[in-house]
């Protein structure tokens, strides 16, 4: 009774202390360093493009000259000042290219959480797999465990033999072997999602899948119409585009006449010169060919655009193939192994002696193969629908 309550309380401790598949993924998003320090960058990233546009600074030139000979030739000073405009700040040309390309920070980042998402959803996909067949397992062994003990005492009779007793040792061995291996493989999936969260510990019970409940339509382009377009992915390479075409327009702007306006004064004892200056700068040699560059980099965008497109759409043409293969495939396993469940009638048969126990174990064995393969089924399905949902 103590082992019992104490079972109970452990049990009742750990499923209030479990996390759902959402918290987990938000736990993964606040916590991973890897993504806390892309936003850093980003934001480092973001303050750089920031730098250059503005005006040139102001440039204040003096000059003290000293006249030669000394007695006939007064000292002269002179002062200059100038402030440059180019046509590239004044249209703000450079400063629509930053904005875009801060846009592309965060796109980059969006992409970032993007592919923990999947990463973390696949693998929590996966450790409610193994979750689900922990409790099959469990609850195979409960049964191979009172087979062991009705072949105990029926030994102890006399009404069977030791071969028959060690058939039934060694199912509840095998058993044992399933379920280390499965509670292995668990552990090995929650520490990658520890890892990914940053924590020391995760509780996560679940054995219903977080992404059961997507219902795919039937026909893939439609479906690929609406959604393919909003791929972080695309956006990023969308974005890549609009910055091509406002780099367009800061190399039109460039290849135009830069002026400059100043002051400037000769102040001679006696004779004192005071006026405006200005100045042109023609850009004939050193902007030569940045038009054609920038059309050339437009046109890269669009193509690299185009075919990230089709990548995108093939790989989720083959999840959406996948996910609607293995869950036909998990749908008629499920079907199959309710028609074909006769644990009842071979257990009666057996407690009357009416079978043998190699004879039992065989169609237990049958039945078990047939449901661990509808397990993998369900399990490749999930995998594929969380691909898909968490893939956009």
């Amino acid at each position: 009774m103590k082992y019992l309550l104490l079972t109970i309380y452990l049990s009742v401790a750990t499923i209030a202390n479990a996390q759902s598949f959402s918290e987990i993924i938000s736990l993964v998003l606040q916590n991973n360093t890897a993504l806390k320090a892309a936003r850093s960058e980003a934001a480092a990233q973001k303050e750089m493009g920031q730098v250059g546009l503005t005006l040139a600074d102001p440039e204040v030139e003096v000059g003290y000259l000293f006249g030669s000979p000394r007695k006939d030739v007064n000292d002269r000073v002179d002062l200059s000042v100038t402030q440059q405009f180019d046509f590239a700040t004044l249209s703000g040309n450079k400063r629509r290219v930053a904005e875009a390309e801060a846009v592309l920070f965060d796109r980059n980042i969006d992409e970032t959480a993007r592919q923990l998402r999947v990463e973390t959803a696949l693998l929590l996909t996966e450790v409610t797999y193994c979750n689900k067949v922990l409790a099959e397992l469990q609850r195979r062994k409960v049964l191979e465990d009172s087979l062991l003990r009705v072949y105990q005492i029926r030994l102890d009779k006399g009404d069977a033999t030791i071969l028959d007793y060690n058939k039934a040792k060694l199912s509840v061995a095998q058993i044992d072997g399933q379920i280390t291996r499965m509670q292995a493989n668990r552990e090995t999936k929650l520490a990658s999602v520890l890892g990914l969260a940053r924590v020391d510990s995760i509780v996560f019970n679940d054995t219903v899948y977080a992404a059961a409940s997507i219902i795919l339509p039937n026909d893939f382009e439609q479906w690929a119409q609406q959604n393919v377009s909003r791929a972080p992915l695309i956006r990023i390479e969308d974005q890549k585009i609009t910055i091509s075409k406002a780099q367009m327009e800061l190399a039109k702007s460039e290849t135009k006449p830069s002026f400059s306006v100043g002051y400037a004064s000769e102040l001679v004892k006696g004779e004192n010169y005071r006026g405006v200056k200005v100045g042109v700068q023609v850009p004939l040699w050193a902007n030569r060919n940045k038009i054609k560059a920038a059309q050339q980099a437009q046109i890269a965008a669009e193509e690299r655009r185009m075919d990230m497109e089709q990548q995108i759409r093939n790989e989720y043409r083959q999840l959406f193939t996948q996910a609607k293969v293995q869950l036909r495939v998990a749908e008629e396993y499920k079907a199959m192994l309710k028609n074909i469940d006769n644990s009842a009638i071979l257990d009666k048969a057996l407690k009357a002696g009416q079978m043998p126990l190699t004879e039992y174990l065989l169609e237990k064995k049958y039945y078990y193969e047939n449901y661990d393969l509808w397990l993998e089924a369900e399990r490749d399905a999930m995998i594929a629908l969380a691909g898909i949902a968490f893939g956009l």
